[in-house]
């Protein structure tokens, strides 16, 4: 047993990747597939990946999922039912072993990975906090679309009747918003890794809010620190309530730390804001353009008047009357402009 645990290494098409999972693995998730028991722990992985420890700075702590995740990404809904198995709580996603599989493999080198995004909760209309996920996306598809990992970090699960320190898979499926994730996440400094070279299929649904342009400014290390300051915000914010309920302390983390969500997800409502100020701007370019317009216009008539006076065809009498009859018919204000 003690060698299924070891990490083992293997060739991907991406090139030389060390994998993380569990030689076992497969297996597993097939008893759990066909097996309705639950023994309350969860399925072990394996250990954190190289990506997650090198290049995003995870905890290389066990990775674990539990096992009603596991199934309900393995089976589709009808499955489910049709075993006794159906959860209301739950998404099925009908990937199967062998997908599902391949997809945690394939976790370990992702194409992207950005952090995920707060949401509501459709049942208790709560704001749901997800600012310790993250979002892998693989290069595996179903159904055209790109399978997605969404892994919580330094979380807590039960592994062999113990509760430990883990990095959890909370869910496996395959997105078709990617290209539209990618661009929230670029808008709100959630990206945390982009895989230019393998990433051309996924962007190009987007061209314009993918564009190189827009990746280059992305500054990946704030975004990775940001995160992990979010993350033990959290996580110390979790403990003190724990620690103290009911306490000043517990109460104002509670509220410090909502009050980051509220913001968190007012960016939304930030950016909309600046679509609506963008067209007011518009908008005042557009009457920009015709006080040009009319200025030139006004610009032509005194010539044509000046030229009049010039041949003698009309005395200074005429000229002030016909200086009136401008004012009169284009304000007082686009003639000054002219002026000027």
């Amino acid at each position: 047993e003690t060698a299924e645990m070891q990490n083992y290494a293997q060739k991907s098409t991406a090139g030389a990747v060390k994998h993380s999972i569990k030689r076992d693995l497969r297996s597993k998730l097939q008893e759990i597939f066909i097996h309705k028991g639950n023994d309350g722990n969860e399925v072990l992985i394996g250990t954190t990946s190289d990506f997650l420890v090198n290049e995003l700075g995870a905890d290389p702590l066990q990775v674990t999922m539990p096992k009603n995740k596991a199934y309900a990404a393995m089976a589709t809904e009808e499955e489910a039912r049709s075993a006794g198995r159906y959860d209301s709580r739950l998404n099925y996603h009908g990937l199967g072993v062998d997908l599902l599989y391949e997809a945690l493999e394939a976790s370990e080198n992702p194409v992207v990975a950005f952090v995920a995004e707060p949401e509501v909760d459709k049942k208790t209309g709560k704001l749901e906090d997800r600012s310790d996920r993250i979002v892998l996306v693989t290069d595996k598809k179903k159904d055209g679309n790109n399978i997605v990992v969404i892994m919580q970090v330094n979380a807590k699960g039960m592994v062999d009747g113990g509760r430990l320190e883990v990095n959890k898979e909370i869910t496996v499926y395959d997105r078709n918003s990617i290209s539209s994730d990618i661009s929230k996440a670029i808008a709100d400094n959630r990206l945390l890794h982009f895989d230019k070279k393998r990433s051309q299929t996924i962007s190009a649904g987007d061209k314009a809010s993918n564009s190189p342009s827009a990746i280059q400014k992305v500054d990946f290390k704030d975004n990775i620190a940001r995160f992990w300051a979010n993350v033990k915000w959290k996580k110390e914010g979790s403990l003190a309530q724990l620690e103290a309920p009911g306490t000043e302390t517990g109460t104002a983390m509670e509220e410090a730390f909502s009050k980051a969500l509220e913001e968190n997800v007012n960016t939304k409502s930030s950016r909309k804001r600046n679509e609506e100020e963008r067209g007011r701007i518009y908008e005042l370019e557009r009457e920009n353009k015709k006080q040009k317009k009319l200025i030139e216009q006004l610009r032509e008539r005194m010539r044509g008047l000046d030229k009049k006076v010039i041949r003698g065809a009309v005395d200074r009498k005429e000229a002030r009357r016909a200086t009136r009859e401008l004012i009169n018919r284009y304000g007082g204000e686009s003639l000054a402009k002219l002026n000027a």
